[in-house]
């Protein structure tokens, strides 16, 4: 999936930029990952890194979009 999106490097070492770029969310998992920021404080790198696992989990499930159910996935591995 990563080579047919044209990425260049692997989903974890994905820059800000790239995040931007391949990392993209409806309106809903917006709303789900903002309100998760705030609940768990979640600062900038720690929002980079529940996006690039959601879109680990949107690639093994051979999904071109991250779908809601990728981001909740993702945010229940965090550590809290």
């Amino acid at each position: 999936m990563q080579i047919l999106r044209g990425q260049k490097e692997l989903n974890g070492k994905l820059s800000d930029d790239e995040i931007v770029k391949y990392c993209l969310l409806d309106d809903e998992s917006k709303g789900i990952l903002e309100k998760a920021s705030q609940n768990f404080n979640l600062s900038f790198r720690s929002i980079n890194k529940v996006l690039k696992v959601s879109r680990t989990i949107a690639d093994l499930e051979n999904s071109i979009d991250i779908k809601k159910s990728h981001l909740l996935e993702a945010l229940s591995y965090r550590r809290r």
